[in-house]
């Protein structure tokens, strides 16, 4: 899978003549809902044959300033990647992007590629809040810039009569419901642990301020720790209002080349 800046794509124009289907969204803590759509995407591509695979996404969620994601920017290529998509595209969600309206957005899409498809959720929607553009919209806007383009929106997957959303699995977090967050997404609850620890003969202590992640209560958990030589090592984490602590065998300190600890 490449990753791509947006701006650097729309910029250079090198994808301006690749047919390209793909899909718009934050999809913070990838679940069965996200699923649903990028396999719409990849279903699109194998039965139009030369059409690349597209997902966009943001660095930040426009929806909501400073919401702490499920998942890191690192785990969010890693998820989507396995779905065999092309291209990751990320958009800074700078102040420039904020102030582009929905046709804009558009206009700026078809810049970029050769849109052949585009596949949404129902509550979809671009541009600032005075000059949006909605899921049902897509085809008409596209049409006003003088391109054909297939949209195809995707109806919520539901969970016992409850819309699945990045929203829900981070208040599942939040309760500490684990299995639930397991159910909803397919794999268990990570956390990546991308900062330097402080170590000792038995355990990894982390500052819970260096960890851009919503977190369970504070508590102590059976987890997995997942190295980058692609071992895993059986432990317990404990979480406070400052640290997440790992404790495991002594052993194993000296192998430790952390990456990622699954709860």
């Amino acid at each position: 899978m490449e990753i791509h800046d947006f701006f650097a794509l729309v910029n250079s124009k090198i994808l301006k003549d690749v047919p390209i289907a793909l899909t718009i969204g934050v999809f913070d803590g990838v679940h069965r809902g996200h699923e649903d759509i990028f396999n719409k995407v990849k279903e699109y591509a194998l039965t139009h044959p030369g059409t690349k695979t597209m997902v966009i996404t943001f660095s930040q969620n426009p929806k909501i300033k400073g919401q702490m994601f499920v998942d890191t920017l690192r785990l969010r290529e890693e998820y989507i990647s396995s779905f065999g998509i092309n291209y990751f595209t990320l958009i800074d969600f700078c102040e420039e992007i904020s102030k582009i309206s929905g046709n804009e957005f558009i206009r700026l899409l078809c810049t970029m590629c050769r849109v052949k498809a585009v596949v949404v959720g129902e509550d979809f929607k671009c541009g600032t809040p005075n000059s949006q553009v909605t899921a049902k919209e897509l085809e008409k806007e596209f049409e006003s810039t003088g391109n054909s383009v297939d949209v195809f929106i995707r109806e919520t997957i539901m969970d016992d009569q409850v819309r699945i959303s990045s929203t829900l699995l981070r208040q599942m977090i939040q309760k500490g419901d684990l299995d639930g967050v397991k159910r909803l997404s397919g794999r268990p609850y990570v956390i990546d642990l991308v900062e330097k620890a402080i170590v000792d003969n038995k355990s990894l202590t982390f500052a819970t301020s260096s960890i851009n992640q919503v977190l369970p209560p504070f508590g102590t958990y059976k987890a997995l720790l997942k190295l980058k030589s692609g071992n895993s090592i059986a432990c317990k984490v404990t979480i406070d209002e400052s640290k997440l602590m790992i404790d495991k065998n002594e052993k194993d300190v000296e192998s430790l080349s952390i990456i990622t600890k699954e709860l």
